[in-house]
């Protein structure tokens, strides 16, 4: 399973998913460099918050984010190719947990879009408050997965 931060008022209006997605969406959601993708595995969505640890960690600052979960196989279905890299992110654990998809092109960025909009669906997606990240982020401080040094000046 693949995790990606994404900005849910684009891909939704309240509770109702924007079909087909808007530009905006795939623009700011789907930025790529150097046509790669960067998004985080786990196992099963019991390890959802060690992803979000990842993302939260590398921000400048603390505010909400909501995240969606990805099926890796779909992925591998649509010959998009899944490369290990290591993540940008102060938890040193996890940057071993970060890939990107990669050589993504016109096409393939529209699968990527369709299925973050399956996952929205089938209920895939969570919102994580700045409260809750602040718990996570402490909680990865207190157990020594990571130092309050290595954290920008925001958060």
């Amino acid at each position: 399973m693949l995790v990606r931060k994404i900005n849910r008022a684009k891909w939704m209006s309240g509770d109702d998913i924007k079909e087909p997605p808007t530009a905006d969406a795939i623009t700011g959601c789907l930025r790529t460099t150097k046509n790669t993708l960067s998004v985080w595995r786990i196992n099963n969505e019991a390890e959802l918050e060690e992803a979000v640890l990842a993302i939260a960690a590398g921000q400048d600052r603390l505010e909400t984010i909501d995240v969606v979960m990805l099926d890796d196989d779909y992925f591998v279905k649509c010959d998009i190719v899944i490369e290990e890299t290591e993540g940008l992110t102060p938890v040193v654990d996890l940057k071993n947990t970060h890939v990107d998809l990669c050589s993504l092109d016109f096409w393939s960025i529209g699968m990527v879009a369709e299925h973050i909009v399956e996952s929205i669906k089938k209920d895939k997606h969570r919102r994580f408050r700045e409260a809750e990240l602040t718990k996570i982020i402490k909680n990865a401080i207190a157990t020594k997965r990571l130092e309050l040094a290595d954290l920008k000046d925001g958060i």
